[in-house]
């Protein structure tokens, strides 16, 4: 039996669109976008098909949708369950090591690396993590970073001067 058709409010029009702007997720943004399309008075399979997606999937985002009529309700979410171990052993260990530069610890770098925070933790910690777990616990601990680059040595501008005052 076919569902009634979906029909949103001029504001709830309003405020689904400007949100669908300002959603960085594509899963958001897609949900989004189905009931929109939704409220055009496009067919389910049409717009699953548009979409990329199974036509279940766009009655299940209508009926999250309905129940609050908001559009935080289509936001995706994190699965639920507790965070990997890795994880969390991850952002526990990581701000204590970058308090110290690596020279201090006997490295011969002069700022971490991911490899090098995965070599230190596997040979102090004893716990082998991936370089993805610990961009992921970067992240998740709001640091930022970029790649290093290599400063060719600027001559000295004296230079001349010195090696006429030694000949």
């Amino acid at each position: 039996m076919p569902r009634s058709a979906f029909q949103l409010t001029p504001e709830e029009h309003t405020r689904l669109e400007g949100a669908l702007h300002h959603t960085r997720h594509a899963g958001t943004w897609c949900r989004m976008r189905a009931l929109l399309l939704l409220a055009q008075g496009h067919r389910v399979t049409d717009v699953a098909a548009a979409l990329g997606v199974h036509r279940q999937a766009i009655h299940k985002w209508r009926t999250l949708y309905e129940a609050s009529r908001t559009p935080e309700s289509l936001e995706v979410r994190s699965p639920p369950g507790r965070e990997p171990d890795q994880l969390r052993f991850a952002c526990e260990a990581v701000p204590r090591l970058l308090e110290k530069a690596p020279e201090a610890l006997g490295y011969h770098a002069t700022a971490w690396t991911v490899p090098l925070l995965e070599r230190h933790l596997r040979k102090v910690e004893g716990r082998t993590l991936s370089g993805s777990t610990l961009r992921r616990a970067l992240h998740g601990l709001g640091y930022r970073w970029k790649r290093p680059r290599f400063v060719l040595a600027r001559r000295d501008p004296a230079r001349e001067e010195k090696k006429a005052g030694t000949l």
